[in-house]
């Protein structure tokens, strides 16, 4: 039997999330080591399958309705772990690392400012030979789109984190290309206590840039746990697409 992993929290008295029902109403249990937390859902089957968008959407909203509750670690749809002890284990060799990173999430949660690129021109390739060399192409595609920007692209990071930065406590930002446009996506950790006027400061900022954009938030802050998720794959884990 497995549990799904929602997130890591700090351990605290009993009885912990009193009353609470996530949006879902998939049954949750938190389970304690000496000073942290892993909320999960209940044990299912070992056959953990592929979920559905549907089933996408619920988790998200029910680590949505955790971190309203608590500071958490969030967890992407996918880690499931095994026993009650093997979770214990697993929580206690990583005490130091989840709780240094709980302190400096602690009151915070995560915003979005996506802007929407025209897709730089660039000399089509030979087609690949076969489809393993397709597959190749296709990934060092995506990951040569998220390494570099171009000298417009830098500038305009360096006007919306130099604007906003005074209203959050980290930034980080990704690029992601399509066939036609580059996704710019830059990502704030904010203070809940200053989230209205971090929305107030980041329109006036988009709305001086004369291309799509998009401001989205409050969310769990899942791109500033990035290194914490490295461990996911650890004893008690098993990674599921």
């Amino acid at each position: 039997m497995k549990h799904l992993l929602y997130g890591i929290i700090r351990h605290v008295e009993a009885p912990l999330f009193p009353g609470v029902v996530l949006p879902s109403k998939t049954p949750f249990r938190v389970i304690p080591s000496q000073h942290l937390a892993a909320v999960v859902s209940d044990p299912t089957a070992d056959n953990c399958s592929k979920p559905s968008l549907a089933e996408l959407i619920a988790f998200e909203k029910d680590v949505a309705a955790i971190h309203e509750l608590r500071t958490v670690v969030p967890v992407r749809y996918g880690c499931w772990m095994g026993s009650t002890s093997e979770i214990v284990t697993w929580l206690d060799a990583r005490k130091l690392e989840y709780e240094t990173l709980l302190t400096h999430l602690d009151g915070m949660t995560e915003m979005g400012v996506r802007v929407i690129l025209p897709e730089r021109s660039r000399v089509e390739a030979p087609p690949p030979a076969s489809p393993g060399a397709a597959y190749m192409a296709a990934l060092r595609s995506r990951s040569d789109a998220g390494s570099t920007l171009s000298a417009e692209e830098s500038a305009l990071v360096k006007r919306v984190t130099g604007f906003l930065s005074g209203f959050c406590a980290e930034q980080r930002w990704e690029v992601t290309a399509s066939a036609q446009t580059r996704l710019l996506s830059v990502y704030f950790l904010v203070p809940k206590a200053r989230l209205d006027a971090f929305r107030t400061s980041a329109r006036q900022v988009c709305s001086d840039v004369e291309i799509p954009f998009l401001l989205s938030g409050p969310w769990p802050p899942y791109n500033f746990v990035t290194e914490a998720q490295k461990y996911y794959g650890s004893v008690t884990m098993v990674s599921k697409p």
